[in-house]
């Protein structure tokens, strides 16, 4: 028996509303695939830009730099950086030129191709110094400087109106930083480190060791 004409248009219709679905489902995937492609496009464009920006107001600075969104930068015109250098959004790089009426003389340097994750906060009054290839995670902090001498003994004053005590800080190339690493006023590490997440960093660190805990101590040897 042939089929009626309402069920004849009936069926047209339902194959009609496949087909405009399938249409609408390819334009979705088609339109997914172009918003994230723009959007990441305009993003590096805005990066570049930033980064340029920046980077005309540092002592010193190599090509193709990155510097993530909202970072903050104080007195930039005393730190020197690599080719290649990337550094997350939300992070701080300050140094100090004075405090309570004593003039510094700060030296902020990170070798090429160093990579610093976000909320990073690196304060500098004498010199900190990141070697080449050096990765760290993100919410790392490093300061070359304390509030008071080491031996202070009144804490009847107030923390604010101490002197600043600064002992620079190196770190070698190719070393591996965890997150939420703090490396104290003083303190070294040797090329080819790695430094477990959460570790606290003061003193030395001999090359190609692996080092952990508060304080951070070398647990083994990393193969030659």
């Amino acid at each position: 028996m042939r089929p009626s004409g309402d069920a004849t248009d009936e069926g047209r219709e339902v194959a009609r509303t496949v087909a405009a679905k399938a249409r609408l489902r390819a334009a979705v995937r088609r339109t997914a695939g172009l918003v994230p492609m723009r959007h990441d496009l305009a993003t590096r464009a805005w990066t570049m830009v930033r980064s340029e920006a920046i980077a005309s107001r540092l002592e010193e600075c190599g090509r193709a730099p990155s510097f993530g969104r909202h970072c903050t930068w104080v007195h930039p015109e005393h730190v020197s950086i690599g080719a290649d250098v990337d550094i997350g959004a939300f992070s701080r790089v300050s140094t100090v030129t004075s405090y309570e009426g004593e003039v510094f003389a700060p030296s902020l340097v990170l070798g090429d191709r160093v990579s610093i994750g976000w909320y990073a906060h690196l304060a500098c009054a004498l010199e900190i110094v990141i070697g080449h290839d050096t990765l760290i995670g993100s919410h790392f902090f490093v300061t070359d400087h304390n509030h008071g001498e080491p031996d202070h003994r009144d804490y009847s004053d107030n923390p604010v109106t101490r002197r600043l005590s600064p002992d620079r800080v190196l770190i070698g190339a190719r070393c591996w930083i965890g997150e939420r690493v703090i490396v104290l006023p003083g303190a070294s590490i040797g090329d080819g480190c790695i430094i477990g997440a959460g570790s606290v960093v003061r003193g030395s660190i001999p090359p190609g060791s692996v080092a952990v805990g508060v304080p951070a101590r070398p647990v083994r040897a990393l193969p030659s």
